[in-house]
């Protein structure tokens, strides 16, 4: 993979994209404020999700863009799941405000 090769810019994004990710589980993990108004089930699940998504999530975007823009095509389909994780965990997070 060159660096002129198209695509490589949305691969550096990952990196604020895990940052950003990382900083939200945070506030959820460290306010104990975050859930309150929440039942326990929903804030039980939300507390979990902050979590998986630390010590899973992020790590795995990290590491997977890193080995995407050295020529991976397995990194990149690893990092194209974590990608769809964070999707479908904010919207799903997203839903349960409306509901």
């Amino acid at each position: 993979m060159n660096n002129s090769e198209p695509g490589r810019w949305a691969l550096g994004l990952s990196f604020p994209l895990a940052a950003i990710l990382a900083v939200a589980s945070l506030g959820g993990l460290l306010r104990s404020s975050t859930y309150a108004a929440e039942t326990m089930m929903q804030a039980a699940l939300s507390i979990g999700n902050d979590l998986g998504n630390l010590v899973v999530i992020v790590p795995v975007l990290t590491i997977a863009a890193i080995l995407a823009l050295r020529g991976s095509l397995a990194a990149r389909l690893v990092r194209m799941g974590a990608l769809a994780h964070a999707l479908f965990s904010g919207i799903t997070f997203g839903w349960r405000l409306v509901n």
